[in-house]
């Protein structure tokens, strides 16, 4: 019971909702969090803090960079049921799921490095701060 109180705490909050939305959609880098919800770093970082104090979600490391993902087992989800996913989907502001989509290409492409599409999102005026 407490685990699900915990939960609930942690999605309290817009942004860790987002953050949870674009979870369920793929495993995401802090940097591409960063990107996607045009926010900066240690905010970032402070939210992922939270949701993974409440057990929500977990990380992996690849290499130097650590993805972050929804915990299936956390009994948060058994709770509200499978509709879950599809509700955090739906959630999903376009501009994010726009930003995800090009973020995920890129990754696909093989390029490390995000300072080249922060730059390129700039000159197209997708405003990331």
């Amino acid at each position: 019971m407490r685990e699900i109180i915990e939960a609930f705490r942690a999605l309290g909050d817009e942004t860790r909702f987002r953050i949870l939305a674009l979870l369920s959609q793929a495993e995401l880098c802090v940097c591409e969090i960063e990107l996607i919800l045009k926010l900066p770093q240690p905010r970032v970082s402070r939210h992922l803090g939270i949701l993974k104090d409440a057990g929500l979600i977990g990380d992996r490391r690849d290499g130097q960079m650590v993805f972050y993902y929804l915990v299936p087992s956390h009994p948060l989800w058994a709770c509200i049921g499978p509709g879950i996913k599809q509700l955090l989907k739906d959630f999903t502001l376009p501009d994010d799921t726009q930003r995800l989509r090009i973020c995920l290409q890129h990754r696909r492409e093989g390029k490390k490095h995000l300072a080249k599409l922060r730059y390129e999102w700039s000159k197209a005026e997708i405003h990331l701060y």
